[in-house]
């Protein structure tokens, strides 16, 4: 009985501490050491939650900087394409103008006159027959500080083109001779030309592409054959119909108005740069499929057992 009563005696919290002592087994100091543990586990758990966040934190900030460098990236490589169109496009606007270095070669070297007229003809003499050296010889006599640019092909009749211009009056100096040159030089000389004149004739037909192909106006005047009609077909495939002559006295009022029109005749280049590479004239793969659908065409009548017919 006396100790009961003592024990009622001491404070509540001695007791509580006493009754956990008595359950666990432990002593006070122990208690505080385990509390001790548990403080620090909970602490090293909060920290290394801590730790996950932050580097959860830091991948977002890493992931978002590579989204941002690819949008840049991106951003980067649409404005260099937009900047390369419009590099192509001022490039193409700039040859449209036929610029003076665009020429690989010198009228220098094939003794033409710098600041002339250059008037030009790249067939065999024989295409040339009296009536269209006459044209020739009085378009020359209306356009001042111009020649005539032909080729020694053959070099025999050199002499006799000479003599025939001089009996029309035309001054010793105005026609000039070259040799027959390679294909590529033939193609890139004749860029040195201002007008070719063709011969009505006969025309120019590889000639005459070769003349265009260098960007360089072709004159005609197409007659009643096949032969004399091949430059007009050319000219109006390629979109020129003005240089086809309705007559002998349009083919020179035509030469003589462009020779003295230098303006003009040098957007008429320009055009025919730019037309080259549009054009059907020049697209071997139209030409191909044109010419093997008209093939097929023809053969489909023939197993019909059709009357042979025009094919439109």
């Amino acid at each position: 009985a006396h100790v009961h009563t003592h024990h009622h005696g001491l404070p509540q919290q001695q007791q509580q501490q006493q009754q956990i002592s008595q359950m666990s087994g432990l002593q006070p100091q122990q208690q505080q050491q385990n509390l001790l543990n548990q403080l620090q586990q909970q602490q090293q758990h909060q920290q290394l939650l801590l730790q996950l966040q932050q580097q959860q934190q830091l991948q977002q900030i890493q992931q978002q900087q590579i989204q941002q460098q690819q949008h840049q990236q991106i951003q980067q490589q649409q404005q260099n394409h937009q900047s390369s169109q419009q590099q192509q496009q001022h490039v193409q606007e700039e040859t449209l103008e036929l610029p003076a270095d665009l020429y690989l070669t010198t009228r220098s070297q094939y003794g033409l006159p710098e600041g002339a007229v250059i008037f030009c003809n790249f067939n065999q003499l024989y295409k040339i027959d009296p009536a269209t050296l006459e044209c020739w010889v009085n378009i020359l006599k209306c356009v001042q500080n111009s020649v005539l640019w032909l080729l020694k092909f053959p070099a025999v009749g050199e002499a006799n083109i000479v003599q025939a211009a001089s009996k029309l009056g035309l001054p010793v100096g105005k026609i000039i001779f070259s040799p027959v040159a390679p294909k590529e030089e033939h193609v890139r000389r004749g860029r040195l030309a201002d007008l070719c004149l063709d011969t009505p004739l006969c025309n120019g037909h590889t000639t005459g592409m070769d003349v265009l192909w260098a960007g360089t106006p072709v004159l005609t005047l197409p007659l009643e054959t096949l032969a004399s009609r091949v430059a007009a077909s050319q000219l109006h495939s390629l979109g020129f119909p003005e240089l086809v002559a309705s007559s002998r006295q349009d083919y020179v009022d035509k030469a003589i108005h462009l020779g003295n029109h230098p303006q003009e005749l040098a957007a008429l280049q320009a055009r025919i740069q730019e037309a080259r590479t549009t054009s059907p004239l020049f697209s071997t793969r139209r030409y191909t499929h044109d010419l093997e659908t008209l093939f097929r065409r023809m053969w489909d009548r023939y197993e019909k057992n059709l009357p042979i017919d025009h094919l439109p």
